[in-house]
């Protein structure tokens, strides 16, 4: 993961390694980005109605520390992170067709929002209300 700076054209690094097809999205303070990271080690799941997914996780990178920091440690795939309101909360998909939720207080910690089938997930995105 890299920024450019528009004004000075400065790169700055702030994440390296396999990333797989991320979907990245900025926190409402604009100091962290959550993303997804495949697991390199695993393969994939197959999933009728979606194709294959990578297993993988949420993360998180500070932008102005660079400290990276894993947020959900499930055995699937966690994919689409979004952010609440107060940058506090994130809620991603799950290969399983869910809604999953997790405090950045409480990494690992998941709460499930609601659930479909894998086969036919009814769920393709969220947002949360202000």
């Amino acid at each position: 993961i890299q920024l450019l700076d528009f004004r000075t054209l400065a790169q700055t690094t702030l994440f390296e390694g396999e990333l797989g097809l991320s979907e990245f999205n900025w926190s409402p303070d604009g100091r962290m980005i959550a993303f997804y990271r495949k697991d390199p080690s695993k393969s994939y799941i197959d999933i009728p109605s979606v194709g294959q997914l990578w297993h993988g996780n949420i993360w998180v990178v500070s932008v102005p520390s660079g400290e990276v920091r894993q947020i959900t440690f499930i055995k699937g795939t966690a994919f689409r992170p979004t952010w609440s309101p107060d940058g506090r909360t994130l809620s991603f998909l799950t290969h399983d067709g869910s809604i999953g939720l997790t405090s950045l207080e409480q990494p690992g910690i998941l709460w499930k929002a609601a659930t479909t089938s894998a086969d036919m997930p009814l769920f393709t995105s969220m947002f949360f209300m202000p």
